[in-house]
Order: C-alpha cells, then structure tokens, then sequence
C-alpha cells in the first residue's frame, strides 16, 4: 500500500484500511520512533482484548 491508511465511506459506515506492515516489530528498527509507536499501539490493544474477555470465555 503507498498510503500507511486509507478510508472509505459506504452508507454511515465509516471503514479504516491499514497497512499493518509499517507497524510492525520486524518492519522497524530497534530504538526508532516507528517502533516505539508499535510497542505504544500493540500494548494498547492487548489491553483492550484482555478487558473485552469476559471471565470464562477464551482468547
């Protein structure tokens, strides 16, 4: 993808495509501000999927 984000609009949904490529641990050197944002985003959305997770229910 040339764009790290595209958008499209269909009826009142709104759809965000992403190139998860450029935020990835092996797409981005070690101590740069890319992966920085990674560790940033990725700890973000364990978060979120451990709070979503009812008890009993699995991964």
């Amino acid at each position: 993808m040339p764009n790290p984000y595209y958008t499209v609009e269909k009826g009142e949904w709104l759809f965000i495509l992403l190139n998860t490529n450029e935020l990835a641990d092996y797409a981005t050197k070690a101590g740069s501000g890319q992966r920085e944002a990674w560790k940033k985003i990725n700890d973000i959305l364990k978060t979120a999927k451990e709070t979503m997770i009812s008890p009993g229910m699995e991964a």
